[in-house]
């Protein structure tokens, strides 16, 4: 399998802007190199990695992440997969403010839509980028205007990566959920 960089890698190197991807954003020395940088703001999307305190507190207004799912549910890393596993009848995107626990910060806005029956994690990834990347841009045109809201914790539900060599099943099935099909929950694996 060959890794491609992320679209938003691609246009900032265009541009001509710096990237720096720590491979353990917990090093002393990337904790370092982000200070020095003295960011305004930190913006997280699908980082996959649990970003420490000594880091979310360099920014002055903060951290805040984009997340494909309606927080408090599917929290974690394959929240798309999960939301089509589960049978949920809807998704949508979430921008919180970031605390040292997975996903589980303040919300400042959300955004709801549809999965449609047939839709794969392929497309449903695609739908939810565009949404995120929207709300995102709108979030950030008022952000020190929101008031972030408090999740509703006890409702929580952790969707945790997909783990497996490469045998893709034909359906996928969680315990008391409709099977989905594999190709609907993994794309074209």
């Amino acid at each position: 399998m060959k890794l491609t960089a992320p679209a938003v890698k691609v246009a900032a190197q265009e541009l001509g802007i710096e990237v720096y991807q720590p491979e353990k954003i917990r090093d002393p020395e990337a904790v370092e190199r982000i200070r020095s940088i003295a960011p305004d703001l930190l913006v997280v999307v699908a980082y996959g990695q649990i970003i420490p305190r000594s880091v979310l507190s360099i920014p002055k207004h903060g951290a805040i992440n984009v997340h494909a799912s309606l927080l408090p549910r599917h929290r974690g890393a394959a929240p798309i997969a999960h939301a089509i596993l589960a049978g949920d009848s809807e998704t949508g995107v979430t921008i919180m403010r970031m605390d040292e626990q997975l996903d589980h910060g303040p919300i400042l806005a959300m955004r709801s839509t549809p999965i449609g029956g047939d839709e794969d994690a392929v497309a449903l990834t695609s739908r939810l980028a565009e949404m995120g990347a929207e709300l995102l841009v709108e979030t950030l045109a008022r952000l020190d205007q929101m008031e972030p809201e408090e999740q509703a914790h006890e409702k929580a539900t952790v969707a945790p990566r997909l783990k497996g060599d490469r045998f893709v099943p034909d359906v996928v099935q969680v315990p008391g959920k409709k099977p989905a099909p594999a190709r609907q929950v993994l794309g074209d694996a």
